[in-house]
């Protein structure tokens, strides 16, 4: 599981704000291979492989702590 560096969450947050949208936390329940959540827009996935929804909430917590002040 990989994640994003800060810079690339920085263009990411702010192309959603000029749209007036938001990074969503998803359960993605894949076919023969183990379920997790992610954080994505629509159909865009940003970041996978949480394995709690807690998880992602932290990472995303985290995130908007960082970059939206």
């Amino acid at each position: 599981m990989q994640r994003l560096n800060i810079e690339t969450w920085k263009n990411i947050f702010r192309n959603l704000q000029e749209d007036n949208e938001e990074v969503e936390i998803v359960w993605l329940d894949n076919v023969g291979t183990e379920s997790e959540w992610c954080l994505c827009f629509d159909c865009e996935l940003f970041e996978d492989g949480f394995k709690t929804e807690q998880e992602a909430r932290e990472r995303l917590q985290y995130l908007e702590e960082s970059i939206i002040q």
